[in-house]
């Protein structure tokens, strides 16, 4: 929904019109998934949400850069979806982490081989 409602808003403020974009709304939350991946074990649910409302914004960022600056054709947004949006996630795994969930997550027991 960030992704929607960024490009809603820069799409208004260029032309006075307000376009929905469905195809943009779904990469938008691909991206916002592809970015909660990584750091899904260590952060809370609040944490999630915001990682999820950010990669939207990134996802629109990267499909910008990879357009108009690196001038590279990607009619799926792939590199924006899952390039820019999982870096995002990387780096949110270390900003969002709740660090009892890290030793949850990671422990290894003395049984495991």
């Amino acid at each position: 929904m960030s992704a929607l409602a960024g490009s809603m808003a820069v799409t208004y403020m260029k032309t006075g019109h307000i376009v929905w974009d469905i195809i943009l709304a779904s990469n938008g939350t691909l991206g916002g998934l592809v970015g909660i991946t990584s750091a899904c074990p260590i952060v809370s649910p609040w944490g999630a949400f915001f990682i999820g409302l950010i990669a939207g914004q990134v996802y629109l960022f990267g499909s910008w850069f990879v357009l108009n600056i690196a001038k590279t054709d990607d009619p799926l947004d792939a590199v924006a979806v899952h390039g820019f949006c999982g870096m995002w996630g990387i780096l949110a795994a270390g900003i969002f982490p709740v660090y009892q969930l890290i030793g949850t997550a990671y422990t290894m027991d003395d049984n495991y081989s």
